[in-house]
């Protein structure tokens, strides 16, 4: 039951980007600084939010503040991560305290955060 609800949102988001105006596409797309194919891809998927904000929400990095920017590239590399369901697994399984995965492309990010986090509260 649970994909089929996932399959109906993403044709509603789908359907939505498609319903949209082509300049009203490339702005949104300028925007999100994404190809019209990757911000399809995107729309599809849900952008990869879910898997981000249960990463974020880590100890290692729920009270941090992020760049728009860091937030943007963190974002972008989720949304076209082809290891969603490993990267469920792991956060299902993995401890508060455990490291990134090497399979994470965001890992190092992640790490460099919770470095300038760890050496901030320090001062």
């Amino acid at each position: 039951m649970r994909w089929l609800r996932q399959a109906a949102k993403a044709a509603t988001r789908s359907a939505e980007w498609d319903s949209l105006s082509p300049d009203t596409r490339r702005q949104v797309c300028a925007d999100f600084n994404l190809s019209e194919t990757d911000m399809a891809l995107a729309a599809r998927t849900g952008g990869g939010s879910r898997e981000l904000a249960t990463l974020l929400s880590r100890p290692a990095l729920r009270h941090l503040s992020y760049p728009t920017d860091v937030l943007r590239d963190l974002q972008r590399v989720c949304t076209f991560c082809p290891e969603r369901k490993r990267c469920r697994a792991w956060q299902a399984s993995a401890g508060a305290a455990a490291k990134w995965p090497a399979f994470c492309s965001n890992a190092y990010t992640f790490a460099s955060l919770q470095r300038s986090a760890t050496s901030i509260a320090r001062q």
